[in-house]
């Protein structure tokens, strides 16, 4: 059976308790013996803005001195203004599964230098 928040309904006990009780149980007050009515309540739900925390890191990257879009995330953090932010300056978030690519590098130079110290090691030339 699930666990109600309950208050008493006499005016002059008026105590908040929990109880556990089926649906259509009528529950007395534990203080008083009078009836309780059943409290609407909705336990375990979050109100807290989820977004705070990143959101607040992202405003640590913002430039200060940059445009419109930034100083109107900057004085208002929400998440539209900060794509409105990220529209202006170009920048795009990664998608679930998505990589940034790999920076091109110049192979020939590493297979040079790579040679370069074996046989410097070895004492051998090609």
């Amino acid at each position: 059976m699930p666990i109600y928040e309950m208050e008493c309904e006499s005016e002059d006990c008026g105590v908040v308790f929990e109880a556990i009780a089926g649906f259509k149980d009528e529950v007395e007050c534990p203080v008083c013996g009078f009836f309780a009515k059943r409290l609407i309540s909705v336990p375990g739900v979050n109100v807290a803005n989820q977004d705070a925390a990143w959101i607040r890191s992202i405003t640590e990257v913002v430039d200060k001195e940059g445009g419109r879009e930034a100083q109107e995330f900057l004085k208002s953090p929400t998440r539209h203004n900060m794509h409105e932010w990220m529209k202006a300056e170009g920048i795009r978030h990664y998608e679930e599964g998505e990589r940034m690519a790999p920076k091109q590098t110049d192979t020939k130079a590493i297979e040079r230098d790579v040679m370069r110290r074996y046989t410097e090691r070895t004492g051998m030339s090609i």
